[in-house]
């Protein structure tokens, strides 16, 4: 803060001896001797009496008395353009001729103006100043130690003194500006509005992520597409960016702080469901809180510089972001200490103004410091005009969003009216609670049980034709719950679901059984299920349940169905065997152990009068269990085949007429086109097959997997060129040449053959050239004129030209 104000001394300093005088007549300050000085010294020490001043308000004209409420919005050296296009805005002087204006030595705008302090009732800025002069409640100064001996009247700034105001704010003591009834419709604020839209906003960004600028805002797409999600936009919804989209931009800088959306390469992903499960089973006090949180830590940084569009360069102010911080949370404070009637939004912003200026950058509200902070907006220097209000477009801006904005989405306050100068707010009782907590994080949780205690009225139906209504004050996380398990059609009043069978095999996946699901269907809605939607959960649920992944199992394969079945017949075998998936496969049931298990069933194998064979499919190497034969017939060595190469001859053979697998063009094409294979994947497979084959697999048999697999690839045959000379001494001399070198590509040992190639094409950046194979191509006919040409210029005779 470079400028500082004047005390009260200074102030008066400024003044020639006849204002002075009329200064203490007027206060009736009675001096000893007539010097300057000490009439000075006496008028300083009774300006800031409460007597006196009171004595000078009530003195006052009404035009004198606006002019002094105007100035007290100004604290400390304003410069007399703000006040005279403030006064001149509220009617109470005429509009100032700029052509009037008259250059003056270091008072570029202002040069001293006398007034009459007498006109009381006059409509020049000169005379109503000089009258709060006169009863030293508002002072001139100039624009330094050139400015002349000062009379009552203007010059290039007014301040009340610092001494002055704070006795004048503690003779008015006004209260908030209270509004019997408000002016317009009531918004009453829902304290579970935003935690509903920050659920919606992370299911619409868990659906598609959302791509962000190089300024860290969603960009224009995405925020169209996710305020759709909140209804604060439509598709033809013109806005610049996400912050033109207050309560989006609110909802989304309050999950991303909380980590339920988290930024990555450049896009805004939903964070896991388990974060978002976490959040939403705490109490709704406490989430508000938390997202009040959040929403201050960005709001304080977004504050940290402030710039005035004034041009002045004494109004660019920094205010670090632990101070703006502090300064949200005082406002919050005085907000807290309203009463619960309903308040004018725009006095509520005047009266901060008057009794709180500083409250964004100071760490007090002593009176000096709001004097010098005043200062130093308000004092143009070098003839520079005003322009935004600063304390309005920063401060005032303040109160007005956090109000209109985070404060009402949180249910802290209710509005009424549009906004403008009939908007009022009130404080809810649930706000004033939460503002207290909020104040008092120690205390937090015993201040917000009573809240916390509070039962939810909502209720959620489930309907027949498979529909979901959740209606009224739902809990958050009853609606997260349904949304695992039901598809999320709107979000309005009513936040309606749809039970579908890809919402219940969604659900399965993520860990919710048919029962589970049936459980929270039941809760939510505090009734019994209709018959039809109960039988479709479970016959869905089934279904999906036809196909399993099941880890580190262990399978007892049989070389037919009815040892199978003679061994799941047997009541000392049963127990040990789980599901049949073949009539020749079954699971086998560990009871504890896996190897427990198997030496069990080892032994009743063997009772049976079976030998078991056990692999590990796993770790075990393969060994020789197949034979193809030239016309790719499969002939196994042994009774039972390994499981894994059955799979791996799956892919390549089809059962024969009398049931043995032959190798099939069909089967290996479709198999090479599902799984994409390249020539690459193809000599792995030979591998493969090698290792479970009883000796080298027949070249007829490895020919046809290669050809139908793929392998080989595409091959083209090309017309070419040739040159041929006598001596190699004669090619090199040709190569030497750089206009000749780039057309010949040396073809035999001996250095008298080379192919002739067209010089490389230029690089072009189009789809067409990136496209274009790259092989040889024929001498084009030019490329072999050129050739022609350089020959017969160094004598070469040329045969078979043609």
């Amino acid at each position: 803060m470079a400028a500082v104000g004047k005390r009260i001394n200074a102030l008066l300093n400024g003044y020639g001896v006849p204002a002075i005088r009329e200064m203490a007549a007027t206060r009736g300050v009675t001096v000893v001797t007539g010097s300057k000085k000490a009439t000075l010294v006496a008028l300083a020490e009774h300006a800031a009496d409460p007597d006196s001043v009171a004595r000078m308000l009530a003195g006052l004209s009404a035009e004198q008395r606006a002019l002094l409420d105007l100035l007290l919005l100004y604290p400390g050296e304003v410069s007399t353009s703000y006040i005279t296009a403030a006064a001149t805005a509220a009617r109470l002087v005429q509009p100032d001729d700029p052509k009037s204006r008259q250059l003056y030595y270091y008072s570029y705008v202002h040069p001293p103006v006398p007034g009459n302090p007498a006109a009381a009732h006059s409509k020049r800025l000169a005379d109503l100043v000089a009258g709060l002069s006169a009863r030293v409640l508002a002072l001139a100064s100039g624009e330094g130690s050139y400015t002349p001996a000062l009379e009552l009247g203007l010059a290039a700034h007014i301040a009340v003194p610092a001494e002055v105001r704070a006795t004048l704010l503690g003779l008015l003591n006004e209260p908030p500006p209270q509004v019997a009834a408000p002016a317009g419709p009531v918004a009453g604020g829902e304290p579970r509005y935003a935690h509903r839209g920050l659920f919606l906003l992370w299911s619409a960004v868990r659906a598609k992520p959302a791509q962000l600028t190089q300024m860290a805002l969603v960009r224009k797409v995405d925020a169209r597409r996710l305020g759709q999600a909140l209804g604060v936009a439509e598709k033809t919804t013109e806005f610049d960016t996400e912050t033109d989209l207050p309560y989006l931009y609110f909802v989304r800088v309050a999950a991303h702080n909380l980590h339920l959306l988290i930024e990555r390469d450049g896009r805004l992903d939903a964070a896991g469901r388990e974060r978002l499960r976490e959040f939403l089973a705490q109490p709704w006090p406490v989430r508000t809180l938390r997202m009040l949180a959040a929403w201050l830590d960005t709001a304080a940084h977004d504050l940290a510089m402030i710039t005035d569009t004034s041009g002045g360069w004494q109004t660019n102010r920094y205010l670090p972001p632990p101070t703006t911080r502090h300064g949200y949370e005082r406002l919050f404070r005085l907000i807290a200490a309203l009463p619960g009637d309903w308040i004018a939004l725009e006095g509520f912003v005047r009266w901060l103004r008057r009794y709180h200026f500083g409250f964004l950058a100071l760490p007090d509200d002593e009176p000096l410091p709001i004097y010098d902070l005043g200062t130093q907006l308000y004092r143009l220097s070098y003839g520079a005009l005003p322009g935004e209000d600063p304390w309005e477009s920063c401060e005032g801006d303040v109160v007005r969003k956090a109000l209109q904005g985070p404060l009402h989405w949180l249910g802290l306050v209710d509005l009424a009216g549009a906004p403008g100068p009939e908007q009022a707010f009130r404080l809810t009782p649930a706000g004033r609670t939460l503002l207290a907590a909020f104040a008092d994080p120690a205390r937090e949780a015993e201040i917000l049980a009573p809240l916390v205690a509070s039962p939810a009225t909502g209720r959620v139906v489930v309907q027949p034709n498979f529909q979901i209504l959740a209606m009224g004050d739902v809990p958050d996380e009853t609606l997260f719950a349904l949304s695992e398990v039901a598809e999320l059609v709107r979000a309005e009043q009513v936040v309606e679901f749809k039970l579908t069978r890809g919402a219940v095999y969604a659900a399965q996946q993520a860990g919710w059984t048919a029962s589970a699901i049936l459980d929270l269907l039941r809760g939510a809605s505090g009734a019994p299920l209709a018959q039809n939607v109960e039988r479709s959960i479970l016959d869905w649920a089934a279904a999906h349940e036809r196909i399993v992944f099941r880890r580190n199992a262990t399978l007892l394969a049989a070389r037919e169905p009815a040892l199978l079945d003679r061994l799941a017949a047997d009541p000392q075998t049963a127990p040990l065997l789980a599901e049949r998936l073949l009539p020749t496969l079954a699971l086998v049931r560990p009871p504890a152990g896996g190897a427990v298990s198997l030496a069990g069933l080892d032994r009743r194998l063997l009772a049976a009068g079976e030998l078991p064979a056990t692999s590990d499919v796993i770790h075990d190497a393969p060994v020789p269990a197949f034979a193809f034969d030239a016309a790719g017939r499969v002939t196994w060595k042994g009774p039972l085949p390994d499981l894994r190469v059955l799979g791996l001859l799956a892919g390549l053979t089809r059962p024969g007429p009398d049931g043995s697998l032959v190798l099939d063009e069909k089967t290996v094409r479709a198999t090479a086109t599902a799984r994409r294979w390249k020539p690459a994947d193809v000599p792995p497979l030979l591998d493969a097959l090698t290792a479970w084959h009883e000796g080298p697999l027949p070249a007829a048999v490895e020919r046809r997997i290669k050809v139908w697999a793929g392998y080989q690839g595409r091959a083209q045959l090309r017309a070419v060129t040739i040159l041929t000379v006598d001596r190699p001494e004669l090619l090199d001399e040709l190569r030497a040449d750089p206009a000749v070198a780039p057309l010949l590509a040396p073809l035999a040992a001996d250095g008298t053959l080379a192919l002739v190639v067209p010089p490389p094409a230029p690089r072009s950046r189009g789809r067409r050239a990136a496209t274009e194979p790259a092989a040889e191509a024929p001498a084009p006919a030019d490329t072999l004129d050129a050739l022609r040409q350089a020959l017969l210029e160094r004598g070469f005779t040329l045969d078979g030209d043609e």
